[in-house]
């Protein structure tokens, strides 16, 4: 394999690694400290955390890791962009 393919996989193996850990964290989400499932009147799940005040419709565990899944992609697009058309 040229030097190119190299980076290719090397790139595809660290962008598996990260997003593994993610998917397991998020099909076993855990609740952060101080946050509760609570349900509206129509019996739609919402999450709140007392201590800070604050209310989300998505379990946080979920949220944060779709944060990083974020800045994961973000970060890629910054070291590898994608090559443009000529």
């Amino acid at each position: 394999m040229g030097c190119r393919a190299h980076r290719v996989v090397d790139r595809l193996a660290l962008s598996c690694q990260v997003l593994l850990w993610i998917a397991d964290a998020a099909l076993c989400a855990q609740w952060p400290l101080g946050w509760a499932e609570f349900a509206d009147a129509r019996g739609t799940p919402y999450y709140q955390n007392p201590l800070s005040g604050e209310v989300m419709w998505e379990h946080p565990q979920v949220a944060f890791l779709c944060s990083v899944v974020s800045a994961v992609a973000d970060t890629e697009q910054m070291l590898w962009p994608t090559p443009t058309a000529k």
